[in-house]
């Protein structure tokens, strides 16, 4: 399926700040740096509700899982499932301004 690009938009400082201070809650030795994601994601389907789309997964990722990515077998470990529950359970708070 072909798609356009999602628009570039400027990312808000705020947004950075929390996406930042959430990533170091659960990889606090993690460099938490913009990269170009360049692949299709369900993220194009939601342009018309917001310009700040943001693409991430909070996993750590070994080689061998690189493999897997797409392709036969693929799967994330118990501790990168939790790893993104907390993330995302996390990132909910820290924007609501109640840090537990």
């Amino acid at each position: 399926m072909v798609s356009d690009p999602i628009p570039e938009f400027p990312l808000d400082p705020e947004l950075w700040k929390i996406l930042t201070e959430t990533a170091l809650l659960i990889a606090p030795r993690a460099i938490v740096a913009p990269f170009l994601v360049n692949m299709a994601t369900d993220s194009r389907h939601f342009r018309s509700v917001t310009e700040s789309i943001v693409r991430l997964i909070p996993v750590v990722l070994a080689p061998e899982d690189l493999a897997r990515i797409h392709g036969v077998d693929e799967r994330i470990s118990l501790e990168n499932y939790g790893r993104i529950i907390t993330f995302y359970t996390s990132i909910i708070r820290i924007a609501a301004g109640r840090k537990e």
